[in-house]
This record gives C-alpha cells, sequence and structure tokens, in this order.
C-alpha cells in the first residue's frame, strides 16, 4: 500500500515488453556497430587523415557521431524549432 493518499496503483494488463525488448536491441546494435566502426577508425587513423582535407576520417568519426547521438541531436532541433520567440 502507497503511504500517499492521493496515489493509486494501476495493474497493466496489455503491456508490451516486446516494444520495449525490441528498442533494447536496437540500441545495443548502434552501440556495436558504432564500436566497430570506431576501432577501426581508430587502427586506420593515418590512412584516414591523409585524404584531402581528412574528408575520410570526418566521414568515419561523424557517422560514429550520428549514430550514437542521433536521439538527442533530433530532441534538440525539435526543441529549438518548437520554442516559441525569444
Amino acid at each position: 500500500m502507497p503511504s500517499e493518499p492521493d496515489i493509486r496503483l494501476i495493474e497493466l494488463k496489455n503491456a508490451q515488453p516486446e516494444h520495449e525488448d525490441f528498442q533494447a536491441k536496437h540500441e545495443l546494435l548502434l552501440i556495436i556497430v558504432a564500436a566497430v566502426i570506431f576501432i577501426a577508425g581508430l587502427i586506420f587513423q593515418r590512412q584516414l587523415e591523409q585524404t584531402p582535407y581528412h574528408v575520410a576520417e570526418y566521414l568515419v568519426f561523424m557517422t560514429i557521431y550520428l549514430l550514437t547521438g542521433w536521439n538527442v541531436l533530433w530532441s534538440a532541433i525539435r526543441n529549438i524549432v518548437q520554442r516559441p520567440g525569444v
């Protein structure tokens, strides 16, 4: 029994743990892919630096950044766009 009188506990009968499980697996897969690309980027960093303007290096590490930080970036963009006049 909760100690707060205004709190009511509700039992969820139609909870969908499969969706949460899929989301967790999806995030884990993104982290693994990003880690593999990151390690490859570190191993081949000298070769990546030798491309004109370091383009290959930027592509590899920006890909990792976007894979791992997309949710935060998208949330920030939405908040900036939706923010009322400053």
